[in-house]
């Protein structure tokens, strides 16, 4: 019990940390950008998370107990794959043994955040896109979000899809994936997304996801998200904690199997509680 409690305190306190880390480059973005907060708040928030992630997004990408569940699905995908939200490709180096394999013919990258693109490809060029190793696979980022009123304006204007594309048209992607991403996107829209991405993928294509959600499991770690839940977005690059994929993944019909769980090392009491899935069509 003491164990359990003791573990709780640590989790939280790591939570809290990152707000606070998260307040001094506010500072250092008024400071750098004073005017940009009068004239554009989006941009200035753009480049308040730009430059925090700038510090934040390697070390996240190497965490101990994401180490594994990111780089098993990351490497699960093949064919024409669409990552979105890569942040600024801190993750990319987890793609390797895809690329090796030759299993991607073609990676675009979804992130609406332009300030993070210019360090994104030269990620996705550092973990080997591009290269004559590994077949020349290109890479090509895409300003938008997974939000279907971002991505498809995004997937035609890059000459994808259709401009009069719709649900039941023909797929595009064999693979679609959310790594840590989707709980920055506002939930409101998070069952048309799903809706679209089964739309964009291919027969046979698959959404992979790795995703933190809310926790029913634990009613203190419950308790915990809905309290931090009012402030964390503002410092967080509008990340929520309470973010409802689990339930809607596995009650949302149109695919061939559903799989959702846990992540090894973590417990029911974790506050950011990570699931990972793959939907098949």
């Amino acid at each position: 019990m003491a164990l359990h409690i003791k573990s709780r305190i640590v989790d939280l306190s790591s939570l809290l940390v990152l707000p606070v880390i998260s307040s001094f480059f506010l500072v250092f973005t008024l400071i750098s950008h004073p005017l940009l907060f009068i004239l554009d708040r989006s941009k200035f928030c753009d480049a308040w998370f730009s430059a925090f992630w700038a510090r934040m997004g390697p070390k996240m990408a190497t965490n101990a107990t994401l180490l594994a569940p990111i780089s098993s699905t990351l490497s699960s995908a093949r064919g024409i794959t669409l990552e979105l939200g890569p942040g600024a490709g801190d993750q990319a180096f987890h793609y390797k043994p895809a690329l090796k394999a030759g299993q991607i013919t073609h990676m675009y990258g979804g992130e609406p955040n332009r300030g993070l693109h210019d360090k994104l490809l030269l990620n996705a060029k550092e973990a080997g896109f591009g290269s004559e190793e590994y077949g020349m696979v290109p890479y090509t980022a895409l300003e938008c979000g997974a939000e279907p009123e971002s991505l498809l304006p995004a997937l035609q204007k890059a000459g994808l899809l259709p401009m009069d594309w719709k649900a039941g048209s023909e797929g595009i992607f064999d693979t679609i994936i959310t790594c840590k991403s989707l709980c920055s996107m506002p939930q409101k829209y998070l069952p048309d997304t799903l809706l679209v991405f089964q739309a964009l993928l291919k027969p046979g294509g698959q959404y992979l996801f790795l995703e933190h959600v809310a926790n029913s499991y634990d009613k203190g770690a419950e308790t915990i998200q809905t309290v931090l839940g009012l402030v964390w977005p503002v410092f967080l690059g509008g990340c929520r904690l309470d973010g409802p994929l689990e339930r809607y993944a596995k009650r949302m019909g149109g695919w061939s199997s559903v799989e959702v769980g846990g992540i090894e090392g973590q417990g029911e009491w974790e506050v950011i509680r990570f699931v990972k899935g793959v939907c098949r069509k």
